[in-house]
């Protein structure tokens, strides 16, 4: 079943399959069959499973506004030749790629035929990780960059102008989380420390880094940003009583997410009808340092939807919340 942009909600489309329900995994929607709702409310059953925590929420009509946004895209192609849209003049910038998601963001552009720039906050944690990339046959240099600081995005810029000339993808993917880890409730008691470190990394020094490599970005055919977000930064699915997330209220994360995403629709609207496309993405629970082993994906898993919104073709989408490649996400 597919569901594009523009689907009226007032059309009720039957997938192959006869239930409505609905399977999510934490932090991720993985949608198995699910009915788009006519403008008149009609129930549907959400099975959450949340580390060994089920939630099964039955009879909780959702309103339009939020089965709208449950639209599938068409983000990637199957013709392999329009997937390999990316070539060796291509050039992406992934921040925090030394390890984890980023690491792999890179190594999967650049078996696309990307050319990649790793960074990380030391120049010997770049360095070790491109070489690791080169000993796979990939293009990648290397760069400090701590995106706290200032002088690093410049120097950054500096750098891509000289070697490159321009820049196409920008992967906005480093980012920090809660010392104590994503579980609780704590609203009332984020400390403004806590809420001033996780907004200078997460948000603050993304959205600075952002605007010192557009220049590079607007010299690109096609400039991609991808900003990784959260679904914990879905402010509707946070609403929703009961929510499948109600168990991961850290204040100061959660919002800093959630402001990424905000900068994400003021950025995209106002680059809109120029060449470049801004979105933000939600890996999934991921097996990472934050995500910790209890994660059902793997790493590769979790950069494929960031690798396949950096290589967007012209048709792509703009401005979205994408998960799983082809899922948007309600913000």
């Amino acid at each position: 079943m597919k569901f594009v942009q523009g689907s009226p909600i007032g059309d009720f489309r039957q997938p192959a399959c006869s239930s409505t329900t609905v399977f999510l995994t934490t932090y991720g929607w993985r949608f198995d069959c699910f009915y788009v709702i006519s403008r008149v409310r009609r129930p549907i059953r959400l099975l959450a499973e949340m580390g060994g925590l089920n939630l099964n929420l039955l009879g909780q009509g959702l309103s339009n506004a939020v089965v709208e946004s449950f639209h599938r895209w068409d983000l990637v192609s199957t013709n392999q030749e329009i997937w390999n849209m990316a070539n060796s003049q291509k050039v992406a910038l992934v921040t925090g790629s030394n390890r984890g998601i980023g690491f792999e963001t890179a190594r999967q552009l650049g078996q696309q035929g990307v050319t990649v720039i790793v960074s990380a906050r030391t120049a010997n944690e770049a360095a070790e990780a491109a070489g690791k990339l080169r000993g796979e046959g990939i293009e990648a240099v290397s760069i400090a960059l701590d995106v706290t600081k200032a002088a690093d995005h410049t120097a950054a810029a500096h750098f891509i102008e000289s070697r490159y000339g321009k820049l196409d993808i920008l992967v906005n993917n480093a980012g920090a989380g809660p010392a104590d880890g994503l579980i609780g409730l704590r609203a009332s008691a984020s400390s403004q420390d806590e809420l001033q470190t996780l907004f200078n990394i997460n948000v603050f020094s993304l959205v600075g880094l952002t605007h010192e490599l557009l220049p590079l970005l607007k010299k690109s055919e096609a400039g991609r940003i991808v900003n990784l977000a959260s679904i914990l930064g879905s402010l509707t699915i946070q609403a929703m009583d009961p929510s499948p997330i109600a168990p991961l209220r850290k204040f100061a994360y959660n919002a800093s997410k959630a402001a990424v995403n905000v900068f994400t629709i003021h950025l995209a609207a106002e680059l809109k009808g120029t060449n470049i496309k801004v979105n933000s993405v939600h890996p999934g629970w991921v097996k990472t340092a934050l995500g910790s082993d209890a994660a059902p994906m793997s790493v590769p898993d979790g950069a494929k939807t960031t690798v396949a919104v950096a290589l967007l073709g012209s048709d792509g989408p703009n401005g979205r919340f994408i998960h799983e490649i082809n899922q948007e996400l309600p913000w």
